[in-house]
This record gives structure tokens, C-alpha cells and sequence, in this order.
């Protein structure tokens, strides 16, 4: 199935262009991910035994945790109604989709991914991280 063929023409190119820019945010989203995988495997105690020689490498690992929580927040949880998350993405398309047997098809291939069982294992963790350490740096949480 091509989704040119299925989606409203008049919304193509606003699917398009919604698509394109969270397969950036996932790729990067991966790309930080694996990185961080590589940091934490590092054996650095072999090059740099003592832990104040580390805070280069400490650094880096927080960042890329707290852009690697943005990026879960930006693509799979923000609530804000002008946000593009997956879900905005899937929920457009299938207001969009042209025919009766392109929004069956759809929403079976919706279902067999199982997004939304999958994220709400991490939801309210990274709301709670978002929220209370790097949006609003409170020092307690609520």
C-alpha cells in the first residue's frame, strides 16, 4: 500500500512533511541512544582510574540522557494540542485516509505495533523526569 494512494491528495503533502520530520527525531533519537549504550559500556576505568578524571565523559552521559528524555517527550508523549507526536501523526492519518479498506488495514497495523502499551511502560517516568529535573529543576519531587 502507497500512501499516496490512500491518503486525502488535498493532506499528502502535510503528511509528508509530518512524517519527515519525526523520522529525523527518531533517528536521532537512536543515534543518542546507541552512543550513550557505547559510554556506559566503556571500559574507562582501564584509561582513566580516577573518577575525577571522568567528568568530560559524566557530562556527556547526562546530556545525552536529558536530550535522549526530550526526544521521548517531544515524539511519543507531549500533551500540548499543536504538538507532533506518533500519536498526533497516526490519529491524522487516519482522518485522512481515503477509503474504507486503507483505515481497516490501518488500524490493524496500528494495533500489531502496539504503540501506546509500549510507551506507557515509560510514560509517567519520563514525565516525571521532564517535569520535575529539566523543565522545572524542582529539587523534591511533588
Amino acid at each position: 500500500m502507497n500512501a499516496k494512494d490512500v491518503i486525502d491528495p488535498s493532506w499528502y503533502k502535510t503528511y509528508d512533511e509530518h512524517r519527515d520530520r519525526l523520522f529525523s527525531q527518531i533517528v536521532m533519537l537512536n543515534t543518542r541512544l546507541s552512543i550513550l549504550e557505547m559510554l556506559e559500556d566503556f571500559p574507562f576505568l582501564l584509561f582513566l582510574p580516577l573518577y575525577d578524571d571522568r567528568v568530560f565523559w559524566d557530562e556527556m552521559r547526562n546530556s545525552l540522557a536529558e536530550t535522549i528524555i526530550m526526544g521521548i517527550w517531544r515524539i511519543g508523549i507531549d500533551t500540548r494540542n499543536n504538538a507532533l507526536t506518533l500519536k498526533r501523526l497516526k490519529n491524522e492519518i487516519r482522518k485522512h485516509l481515503c477509503d474504507q479498506s486503507a483505515k481497516e488495514d490501518f488500524k490493524n497495523r496500528c494495533k500489531g505495533a502496539n504503540f501506546k502499551t509500549s510507551l506507557s511502560v515509560f510514560e509517567e517516568k519520563i514525565k516525571t523526569i521532564r517535569h520535575q529535573y529539566l523543565a522545572h529543576h524542582n529539587q523534591k519531587p511533588d
